[in-house]
């Protein structure tokens, strides 16, 4: 089945070389098929045609970072987001990126992403999350909270909030024993 909609999709390539949305598909049939280099190269023929598309530089920017190609991932997320500015997945995914190693932009991003997609619990969630790691413990409750008040059953929050209050706690303990 991969292969039929890759030979497809380049047949689609052939007949109408200026379309870019059968560059992406094929993109998207190599990588499933795992020919991540033919992806690659599908993606970037799409972006010549159109180099703020923001459906490619997404679809580049997540194959590049499963690639471990962080820096040009990054490009390619920060290109999403100036095409489209309500790309909440580009927000979450630079949030992602940048987490080990700019914590502060990584917790702007998250945040942009919880709030472009409030319907979306793991973005609220990771938001909470990097707030906590940047020692915003308050905050992370509160947010946490948030995400729990529209999504209930969300497991990772619900552990997450046991956490954090448990951590509150502790540090409640603490000040005390002093």
């Amino acid at each position: 089945q991969g292969a039929d909609a890759v030979t497809e999709f380049e047949t689609a390539t052939r007949l109408v070389p200026e379309a870019l949305p059968p560059y992406v598909n094929a993109a998207l049939a190599y990588n499933a098929l795992g020919q991540n280099d033919k992806a690659e190269a599908s993606l970037r023929r799409a972006l010549s045609l159109d180099p703020t598309n923001a459906a490619a530089n997404l679809n580049l920017g997540m194959l590049l970072a499963e690639m471990g190609k962080m820096s040009e991932a990054e490009q390619a997320f920060r290109a999403v987001f100036k095409a489209d500015p309500k790309s909440a997945q580009a927000a979450y995914n630079l949030g992602i990126l940048l987490a080990k190693d700019q914590p502060g932009e990584a917790l702007t991003w998250s945040r942009r992403a919880a709030e472009l997609r409030p319907d979306n619990p793991q973005y609220g969630y990771t938001y909470a999350f990097y707030l906590y790691h940047v020692g915003q413990l308050d905050e992370a409750l509160k947010a946490i909270r948030l995400v729990r008040q529209r999504f209930p059953a969300h497991e990772d929050s619900i552990q997450f909030e046991r956490q954090l209050r448990q951590e509150r706690e502790q540090r409640g303990s603490d000040a005390k024993a002093r």
